[in-house]
Parts: structure tokens; sequence; C-alpha cells
């Protein structure tokens, strides 16, 4: 509402504008306002214009906010309601903070709230082609105590309503629906300003953002951010009624809760889908289809960047008039290791976090923890009757002890060095950790005498390593989890998946292992690789690689290719993937206790993430990042 009607207004009710000035109009106005939802569901969705009077717990509200009398609020509303009802004075979202405070004082006792929650529609969806209106109005409303999570303003006692289609029974609620089964909730398409992450709560859009980007930049865990966020807002008990159903604290699983429903919506949002979950189950089992639907489409070449090019990955160059594309990447591969079957390379989900073996593999528990021994072993214990397994598992326990634990980690902090991605976890390891041992102790390696003595697994095995490909511009292009050893064989068929055509293939892999693949692309006779050179980065080939392997230095040394040099300088760095991983190592506190769908997620979440602050990053650097058409590149 402009101000010129606002001043019409006070010309032409001089009686109203005599009690109440001008001040007071303007926030009458702003307030009306902010409740314009709120007021629409008082009359018929087939009607446009605004009630003819106040409700009175609106009534009530605004006079004990404005310290007026209802009757001359009820005459301003008779002359303003059309004013006010057509024009733009509510914009979306949740209006000026500075009304907050007088929402929190008068609102929130009269079943108000500052932040309350609608259906995004008046009329059922699935009835909307009937000809009596009647049959698709939403009706039945019920009104829920909530509690919104907003990003500046701290949590909010609020309201959330539902509405009920008397035709065909479907419940709207404000970021999803029910049908009559009640075992169906179909969230409507788009992002909603606020997502449900339980029956009582709503975390403000931006918020789930915020909690995101931290955890892409600067590694924060869940119960760190709901800790940030309940330190930023600090004792906001004062705000919430007694009997409130919510505390208004924000908890760890809130923040897994936001972040996963938060990302499915985007996801959904942008392939213009409907996220479809299930009613009735709890809130990490409703997500998991929904989840492992989206693990799957990350796969091989489902990463957003997959067909990314720039000038720092991409040379593009033009011969006998035709253009000619120069691509490079590199693979390498970082431990961080979530539990997983203890049957070497066994991908078979395990039935709890805490369990050893898959289903599959059960049995195994009762065998003795011994490498190679099937004997079972006795009750109470790990190992067989056999002395010297019995004798191992002493040690065993010694070295999975506290105590133990803590004098390793001790060790492993002094050492004024970084560890290789191939190398040992140096991360927190916990008493059920896997431990190999010997009668001498903690085997870290082979015995200089061969494996004659015999040796005991005790504790839960870890996947090996995450392995990436990644642009030599710093883009992830793709990821896999090698659950055995980051054998070639297995590099080989993840590239196979990463680039599943020659011509999606490009001309160059940096690999720190890249001769062991060569000689195994060669002895199994795969020529998918013919036309993709494999050498070894700059970095290992100087410090990792003898100069008397011949055929490494033949047909892995970088410096054999011209094409990888231009002016005495290395034309790609070949160095992105341990840049890459330095990154990726960070989330080992946040992801070692995940089951693996929602490890894969949120890896994949955060490679997303990262790949889109890097091409912010790379375009102001006049990178020029585009996309090579898929179809270009899969056909």
């Amino acid at each position: 509402m402009s101000v010129v009607s606002v001043l019409a207004f006070t010309e032409e009710n001089s009686a109203l504008a005599a009690v109440l000035p001008l001040d007071t109009l303007v926030l009458f106005i702003r307030l009306v306002a902010h409740l314009k939802e709120r007021l629409s569901w008082n009359v018929s969705a087939s009607l446009l214009e605004p009630p003819a009077l106040l409700p009175p717990n609106i009534l009530q509200f605004l006079s004990l906010a404005l310290d007026t009398h209802p009757t001359v609020l009820q005459e301003c509303w008779a002359a303003l309601r059309h004013h006010i009802w057509h024009s733009h004075v509510h914009t979306q979202g949740w209006g000026s903070s500075d009304l907050l405070d007088i929402f929190l004082s008068h609102g929130t006792a009269l079943g108000i709230g500052f932040c309350d929650m609608f259906p995004p529609m008046r009329s059922c969806l699935d009835c909307q082609g009937h000809a009596a209106t009647e049959v698709f109005d939403l009706t039945q409303l019920v009104w829920t105590q909530v509690t919104v999570f907003t990003c500046y303003w701290g949590p909010i006692p609020s309201w959330s309503l539902s509405a009920k289609c008397r035709g065909c029974h479907t419940r709207y609620y404000p970021t999803y629906y029910v049908q009559d089964n009640k075992t169906i909730r179909t969230h409507y398409l788009g992002l909603p300003h606020a997502i449900h992450v339980a029956t009582h709560s709503y975390i403000d859009r931006s918020l789930c953002e915020r909690f995101r980007t931290s955890m892409v930049c600067a590694w924060v865990s869940a119960t760190n951010n709901a800790r940030i966020y309940n330190e930023e807002h600090g004792d906001v008990s004062s705000r919430f009624p007694s009997g409130w159903p919510t505390t208004g604290r924000m908890t760890c699983p809130m923040v897994w809760d936001a972040f996963f429903i938060h990302s499915l919506l985007e996801e959904y949002s942008q392939m213009h889908r409907h996220l479809v979950l299930d009613n009735d189950q709890r809130q990490a089992t409703r997500l998991s289809n929904a989840i492992r639907e989206r693990n799957i489409s990350a796969i091989g070449t489902g990463q957003e960047e997959w067909s990314h090019a720039c000038d720092l990955c991409c040379v593009v160059e033009v011969q006998d008039n035709k253009a000619c594309f120069l691509r490079a990447a590199v693979m390498d591969g970082i431990s961080i290791g979530r539990p997983c079957c203890s049957v070497h390379d066994c991908k078979n989900p395990l039935s709890s976090q805490r369990a050893r073996f898959c289903g599959a593999h059960k049995s195994m528990n009762d065998i003795c923890c011994v490498v190679d021994c099937s004997t079972p072993s006795e009750k109470g214990f790990q190992t067989c009757h056999e002395p010297t397994h019995r004798a191992l598992e002493h040690v065993g326990t010694e070295h999975r002890s506290a105590m133990f634990q803590l004098r390793k980690r001790l060790e492993q902090s002094e050492r004024a060095q970084i560890e290789d991605a191939l190398g040992n976890d140096a991360g927190e390891v916990a008493a059920d950790e896997v431990v190999e041992v010997d009668k001498d102790g903690e085997c870290d390696g082979k015995d200089e005498a061969g494996n004659l003595k015999p040796r005991a697994r005790f504790g839960r095995r870890r996947t090996h390593n995450e392995q990436l490909c990644v642009a030599t511009c710093g883009i992830i292009v793709g990821r896999a989890t090698m659950f055995g050893s980051e054998a070639p064989n297995g590099c080989r068929e993840f590239l196979r998946q990463v680039y599943p055509t020659t011509t999606s293939l490009p001309n160059f892999i940096f690999f720190d292992n890249a001769c062991k693949l060569k000689k195994h692309i060669d002895a199994v006779g795969d020529h998918h690789f013919d036309a993709c050179a494999l050498p070894v980065d700059v970095f290992h080939m100087k410090s990792n690689h003898k100069g008397s392997d011949t055929y490494c230095g033949f047909f892995c040394n970088p410096a054999r290719f011209p094409d990888l040099i231009q002016g005495g300088k290395w034309r790609f760095n070949s160095s992105a993937a341990e840049m890459t991983n330095a990154w990726l190592g960070g989330f080992q506190a946040i992801v070692r206790e995940m089951r693996e769908d929602r490890y894969d997620f949120f890896l994949d979440e955060m490679i997303k993430q990262r790949n889109r602050m890097f091409i912010a990053d790379l375009r102001n650097r006049g990178a020029r990042p585009y996309h090579i058409p898929r179809t270009a590149l899969l056909d």
C-alpha cells in the first residue's frame, strides 16, 4: 500500500485519523499485511475478496499491539481491507524483524505466531476438475504448535496449519500432502520456505543452506552446527509458553534431517519432480529409498560436473581447420573409511554399525579370528581352542584397549609428516576398530620371514579408501568407494564407470600408481584405454618411482608426452587430486560411523556443493567453465 493511499485514507476518514496516529496506522497496515495468509483461510478459496470482519483473536492481537480499541480497528479494517488485500505490502517470507517482538509479546498467547506455516494451496489438487466447488475446497483446519528455527532470529514459537479435502480426504500440510490411505507423503514442487524436520519443528531454508555451507567449507559437524546455533541465540525459553511441545534447542538429529531433506528437495526441484516418501515410518527410514535412488544416479557419470571443461583442464587447438580437444584428469585415493563387512572386498551392507559381518557372512562370527583358520571359536572367545591362537586373543585385547589406542594416537600426533593417501588412517581409533596382531604385537605389514606366524584380525573392518577422478582444474568428476584395496583392477573398473565410452575418456589421466595400472590393463587386454595416456603425476614421478624401472619410464613418465608441456612449463596441474584429497579427508570424523547410504549421499552432496563453488571461482578467474554436451561424450 503506497504512501499516497495512506494519506488519502487519513483525509477521507478524518474521524479515524483523529484517534489513530499516522505511525499507528502504518503499523496496523504492516501487521495486517503480515497476517494476510492467515486471514485468507477465513474466506472461501473461490473468493478473491478479504473477510468483512477481522476474526476475534486477530482483532484482540491488534488491539494489544496497537493499544487501540477493537471498534476503531474494525472500522479501520473496513475502510482499508480492499487496499491491503490487493496491494503488495506482504512480500514472500516472514516480514521484518521489528515485528517479531510484537508477535512474541502479544501473539503467542492468542495462538498467532510470527512464522506461521500454511499449505501453499486452498483447493485440492486431485479434485479441482469437479464441478461442485465445495467438494474440493480444503476444510477441517487443524492448527499445530511448532517451533520454526530461523537463521537470524533464532527459534520462534509458531503454528502450522493443515487442511483436508472433503472429496478425496487428502490432508494438505505446509510442505507436503498425505492422501487418504495415509501411507504416501508427497512434497510440493519447488523448495519451501522452511523444511519440516519433525512433527513440531521446521528449519528455515536459509539456515539449512548455512549448515551445509559450513560443512563444505569448514568441516563443521552436525553436532557443532547445532551447538553454534544454540550459542548464537542463547536462552530462548522465555519465548515459549508452558507446555510447548519442543524446547527451542537445535539438536544434532535435527541438523542431519534438515541436511538430507533439504538436499533431496533441492535435487527434485531441479528435476521438476515431486519427492514422494513413505508416511508411516521413522524419519531415518522414510528417507532411505530416496537417498538410495540419488546414490545410484551419482555412480559413474552421475556427478553434476561430469562433463565439465574449462581452460585449466581442456585445451582447444585448431588443426587442419578442425577443433581438437586436449583434456586431462587425475585419479587418486584418500583413506576415510566407514564400517563394512570383514570379508575382504565384500560390498554387502551391514545389519548394524557394530556388526562385523554382513548377512551373507554372518556365520563367520562363530569362526576363529586367526587368519586362514576355519575352526569354530569357543564360547566367550573369538578364537578356537588352539593355544597359540588363544594367546593372540590376549595380545589383541591389549592392543584394542583404550590405553593402547591413546598411546598410539600420541605417537601419531608427534610425527611431523603428512600421511600418504594410501597409508594408515591417522584419525581417531575406536576400541572396536580392526587390529591385526601376531605373538609380538600389532602387525604393520608383512613379516620378514613371510606369513608363517599366525595372525589374528579383531574388530570391525572399514572400507579402504575413496577413489576420486578430478579434472586438473580441481573439479571432481567421479567418486567411488574401494572396499578391499586400491588395486589396479578396481582402479580400471572405476575409470570405466566414470568414462564408459572412448569418446568420454580424457587424453591424459594422471595416477600415482599409473605404471601398475598400465601393466594390468595390458595384461587383461583392455583396449578401452588405447587412446588415453596414463602418466604418473609429476610429484610422485620424482619421489616414488625408480629411474631403473624402464617400463614406468617409457610408458608413464609425463615428460615423454610433448602435449603436456608448453613453453617449458607443465600444461596441467597433475597434483589437483592431492589438493582435493586434503579437503575430502576433513570429513573423516563426520562420516566414519555413517550407514553406507547416508555416507555416499553426504560425500556426493559435499562434492556437488564444492564443485559449484569452484565453478564460480573458475568463472571469476577467467577460466571460462562450460559443459561438453553429454550426448557428444556418451554416443
